[in-house]
């Protein structure tokens, strides 16, 4: 496959992720109480999660509680992106990614709600999949996606089911860069950002809970979901 203009192949292929995806891009949808003190001192989770029909990726989180007012977290995840459009063809990225953040209690902000404040920061790499050239050399482009966010999370005092089921629901900011790297050349684009609104729910078992989430920005919609292993 042949690219012939570079930098118009780092503006088409860089745009369409970072213009549409304003949630905790490479982290998880929040999928949790915003209630600190009721979550394990020590918690790890597997989540999934599906953006349109491009991009996905599949994470591991760590969350430490260092009191019933303060949790921080680590993330690790596959990165998956399909058919994204390159000049006149589309290819294939895999990469990584890797981040972290923390959720912070505002008590007593919203009468019968549990309120926290949720920031976090991620950065992925991921090499194309593909055998492109350009310039008629074989070329390896990798696309390079940093986010950072900030959030607000609510979630009602008391569970919604006498099985314990809840919901939460965020409403978030968040700031995103993204570059292409190729053959030592690197273009970068100026900073995106935008306001993010999500729901979920989450359920407690035996052995932590489970949770369910969706996230929109101008329609277009983030889903994921995992399960949280308490310690």
């Amino acid at each position: 496959m042949n690219i012939k203009r570079a930098l118009a192949v780092a503006t088409l292929i860089t745009l369409p992720f970072a213009q549409q995806v304003h949630a905790d891009v490479m982290g998880s949808v929040d999928g949790r109480s915003a209630d600190l003190s009721t979550q394990a001192d020590l918690s790890v989770e597997v989540n999934a999660n599906q953006f349109a029909k491009e991009f996905d990726w599949q994470g591991l989180r760590v969350n430490y509680k260092v009191n019933d007012g303060l949790v921080v977290f680590a993330d690790a995840a596959k990165l998956n992106a399909s058919d994204v459009p390159i000049d006149t063809i589309t290819a294939n990225f895999e990469g990584q990614s890797f981040g972290g953040g923390f959720i912070y209690n505002v008590p007593e902000l919203v009468s019968g709600y549990s309120t926290a404040v949720i920031a976090s920061y991620h950065t992925g790499k991921m090499p194309d999949k593909e055998d492109l050239t350009l310039g008629g050399q074989p070329t390896t482009f990798d696309l390079e996606v940093s986010a950072m966010t900030a959030r607000l999370l609510i979630s009602p005092e008391q569970p919604a089911l006498d099985n314990g089921l809840s919901w939460y629901a965020s409403l978030g900011y968040s700031k995103i860069e993204g570059g292409l790297k190729a053959r030592g050349a690197e273009f970068e684009f100026e900073d995106l950002t935008g306001f993010a609104g999500g729901v979920g729910i989450v359920m407690p078992f035996s052995f932590g809970e489970g949770f369910l989430g969706f996230e929109s920005h101008d329609g277009e919609n983030l889903m994921g979901g995992g399960i949280r292993y308490a310690f």
